[in-house]
């Protein structure tokens, strides 16, 4: 995708976009927008151009990277724990001396 959400910059992609990108249609990606939004989950901020004419929409994701981020400490901790777990398991390997 070429967007990229940057704290600096929010993504703008158009719905259009979007449907492309994931293979759906654009009223599907206008439902999941308006689902995500009236459950707190993004942010959309409306652009204009000259002549007060719409642009794409721009998106703030923070509300949903900070839903995300408990489940993804989690996930790294059991990763941790499961990674600690496999290296208390191997065991070395002494090679017989041939002295």
């Amino acid at each position: 995708m070429t967007y990229w959400w940057q704290n600096e910059q929010k993504p703008y992609p158009s719905k259009a976009t979007l449907a492309k990108s994931i293979g759906v249609t654009s009223g599907t990606i206008q439902k999941r927008i308006r689902a995500m939004e009236a459950g707190g989950l993004i942010k959309r901020i409306q652009r204009r151009r000259e002549n007060n004419r719409s642009d794409t929409n721009e998106y703030d994701l923070s509300p949903l990277r900070d839903a995300l981020v408990p489940h993804a400490e989690e996930e790294l901790r059991e990763r941790k724990k499961k990674h600690t777990e496999r290296q208390k398991r191997k065991t070395t390997v002494n090679k017989p001396s041939t002295t």
